[in-house]
């Protein structure tokens, strides 16, 4: 004070201008992202700039929570440590924030007292991140969803791991707009691995895309499930042993593409589209089901080109690969063709490679069409190992050419005898350990 006295004002003032810049910034206003970590029983929130402990608990849920809703309106970051994470009720998620944990050394448990069976729930909230953890239903049989998206927009899920749920994996309904769910692995969710519904109209416009890329998807009921949804892209899906179809578009899902994805080893149809228009599926490989590759009933306006649709119609005995041979195939099972059209029009099936192995029973057709279809292209498709027809085509107008055909002898033949088979057990085996 003696120095302040002794200078002019103007030099006075300089001088607080720049003790000022120099004054600490006390914890209170300092802006930082929040970490949650686990000390014995408790649950603690620190600052992940300052480490100061900002409150604890001794339920994992209610220190998540506490950090979700710490940092307000603006947003940031909640980071989860590595550890178990019993969640008692579901995390409600707010805009812009990112939760984050340590990959799979991050699991989020829905316990038996979570009575709304959900993991992570978002609703009527945009622009937030999910990432780097786990979500599962551990030995709860009850945990009905793990992350339920709810009338969100333009937010980002990535490499999550959701297992085990009764119902879905991740579940996105009303009006979800522009978001991605991308590199995430669903496993064992008894009825779907990713399930959306009523993606069609909403606040901000209509028909609105999502997207479904890279994402690895085994065990469970159907793979992907899409119940009146428009304009969803799913690309580089792999589709591994469900067992129901791996992927279901029906009622009225409009402009849904399939690209760069695969399906291998499935209990059903590899690809059911049913009441649906304007479906693109172009370049994946569909391969190994026990029914049909792709049937398509009561739909209207699309592509199913350049596709590798292999052994449609596979008896699978669930031995070992090779331990099975053709006379334990039961004389009244069924065959089935490689594409079956229902009341299908408008569509164009070409350019497609349509084979069975010998080590499978033959397709029944190649391409199928019912005398409801109209107007459809069959044509330039590739056909091997087959019993009736390569394209049997009753629609009226229907185009077929170009098709090239082999039926009775498989381009490839094994040296043995056998009938390929595959062992689901062992992929629930490898979920459940997954889980613990």
């Amino acid at each position: 004070m003696n120095l302040l006295r002794q200078l002019s004002g103007f030099n006075a003032f300089v001088l607080l201008a720049f003790l000022a810049q120099a004054a600490p910034v006390f914890a209170s206003e300092l802006e930082q992202d929040y970490r949650v970590a686990k000390s014995g029983e408790t649950f603690l929130v620190v600052g992940a700039v300052d480490s100061e402990t900002l409150f604890e608990s001794e339920q994992a849920h209610v220190a998540i929570q506490y950090a979700v809703d710490a940092l307000g309106d603006a947003g940031g970051q909640v980071i989860l440590s590595r550890g178990d994470y019993p969640l008692d009720e579901p995390i409600m998620m707010d805009d812009r924030i990112h939760l984050s944990g340590s990959g799979r050394a991050t699991r989020l448990l829905v316990s038996e007292a979570n009575t709304k069976g959900n993991g992570i729930v978002c609703r009527d909230i945009n622009g937030f991140i999910i990432s780097d953890l786990a979500i599962s239903a551990g030995e709860n049989a009850k945990a009905k969803i793990g992350l339920l998206m709810d009338n969100c927009g333009d937010s980002k899920v990535r490499d999550i791991f959701s297992v085990g749920f009764a119902h879905y994996g991740i579940m996105m309904v009303n009006n979800c707009f522009l978001n991605e769910i991308t590199g995430c692995h669903l496993a064992g969710n008894k009825k779907a691995n990713f399930y959306a519904k009523d993606l069609m109209r909403g606040k901000y416009g209509d028909f609105i895309p999502n997207l479904v890329a890279n994402c690895m998807i085994y065990g469970g009921g159907k793979g992907i499930e899409l119940n009146r949804v428009n304009v969803m892209n799913i690309v580089g899906c792999s589709v591994y042993q469900t067992n129901d179809t791996g992927f279901y578009i029906n009622n009225w899902s409009n402009s849904v593409l399939i690209t760069g994805s695969r399906t291998f080893q499935i209990t059903g149809a590899a690809v059911v589209v049913e009441g649906s228009m304007e479906v693109n599926i172009t370049g994946n490989i569909f391969c190994w089901s026990t029914e049909q590759s792709i049937l398509l009933k009561k739909s209207r306006w699309g592509n199913v080109t350049g596709n590798n649709i292999i052994d449609a119609g596979s008896y699978n005995t669930g031995k070992e690969f090779s331990k099975s041979t053709h006379d334990e195939r039961p004389e009244d099972a069924l065959y089935y063709d490689g594409v079956e059209m229902i009341d299908v029009h408008g569509f164009h099936v070409g350019g497609n490679t349509i084979f069975n192995w010998d080590a499978v029973p033959k397709m029944r057709n190649g391409i199928s069409e019912d005398a409801d279809s109209r107007l459809n292209i069959i044509a330039n498709n590739n056909i091997n190992y087959f019993i009736e027809e390569a394209v049997i085509s009753r629609g009226i107008g229907t185009e077929v050419h170009g098709n090239v055909i082999f039926k009775d002898i498989a381009h490839v033949r094994m040296k043995a005898p056998f009938m390929q088979s595959f062992r689901t057990e062992m992929t629930e085996q490898f979920i459940e350990l997954q889980q613990k």
